[in-house]
């Protein structure tokens, strides 16, 4: 009887031995970090848990989804001239045109012209035009220090139509998207 006694005291012993270790290996992984909280989706992804098929996309940990976030740009180009680079841009029903243009003599002096369809609520169609408007001034043959351009079009949607000329050349032609 006693050996009985004596087998079933160190099982018990060895189980609580074998719980302890369990418990003390558990707190040292949250330590670690290698057990962390899930807190958002890409944390619940890299958990291995499973992701549904949806736009955007959601994992499901234990009671909880978390969804993707998807960060949404807004439409841009980039317009590479020989005069400079410019951008244009697209942000809650206004265009932005900037950037940088070489001026080969201190004389020249870049203008902005905007001409747009007069269409309701927004425009369909923009026009800018960019020119020297200093031709006629006699200057010395000096490099000029580029010029900023910065110019906000309002009232058009992410559907118009531009059309952005640099003298007279066409150095863009469509859509933003």
């Amino acid at each position: 009887m006693n050996t009985i006694k004596m087998q079933n005291k160190n099982f018990f012993v060895s189980i609580l031995f074998i719980l302890v270790l369990f418990i003390a290996a558990c707190e040292q992984a949250i330590q670690d970090g290698t057990i962390k909280e899930i807190t958002n989706f890409d944390d619940c992804a890299k958990a291995g848990y499973p992701i549904g098929e949806s736009y955007p996309r959601q994992c499901f940990a234990h009671d909880k989804t978390f969804v993707e976030e998807i960060e949404i740009k807004e439409p841009e180009k980039t317009i590479e001239t020989e005069k400079g680079e410019l951008k244009l841009a697209y942000k809650d029903n206004k265009a932005i045109l900037s950037g940088t243009l070489g001026r080969s003599t201190p004389c020249v002096n870049w203008t902005v012209q905007l001409i747009g369809s007069k269409n309701l609520p927004y425009r369909s169609e923009i026009l800018i035009n960019i020119f020297d408007s200093n031709k006629e001034a006699i200057c010395i043959q000096v490099l000029g220090e580029p010029q900023e351009i910065y110019e906000e079009i309002n009232s058009v949607s992410e559907k118009t139509e531009y059309t952005v000329k640099i003298e007279r050349e066409v150095v863009f032609d469509g859509k933003l998207r």
